[in-house]
């Protein structure tokens, strides 16, 4: 599976080889690769029978809007914080692919 083999550090940049923006970035992604594989997924379905996949490229706006907005009130702690920002990542990574199609 992808994200065991990103984990295990097989797929990460090589330290001597990559930034440390880099790096940060390929942690990061695991994460989100885990966020979507073990919660988006299992909970809402997969691409192209998931309700995301009928959105529009304003549905996605609006969402990560909803999401960066909720980040600033603090009211669901750090944990779900942490997590809102995973969200917001996959988010725009939908919308990246969406422009990509056309």
């Amino acid at each position: 599976m992808a994200v065991e083999r990103l984990k295990e550090g097989n797929m990460l940049p090589d330290s001597h080889c990559a930034s440390r923006r880099g790096v940060e970035w390929a942690k990061f992604a695991v994460l989100v690769l885990q966020h979507i594989e073990e919660y988006t997924v299992p909970q809402y379905g997969d691409a192209p029978d998931d309700q995301a996949s009928g959105f529009s490229e304003h549905d996605i706006a609006v969402n990560m809007r909803r999401y960066v907005n909720r980040l600033e009130s603090n009211s669901r702690g750090p944990e779900e914080a942490r997590r809102d920002l995973l969200k917001i990542a996959h988010y725009c990574a939908m919308l990246y692919f969406k422009r990509q199609r056309g």
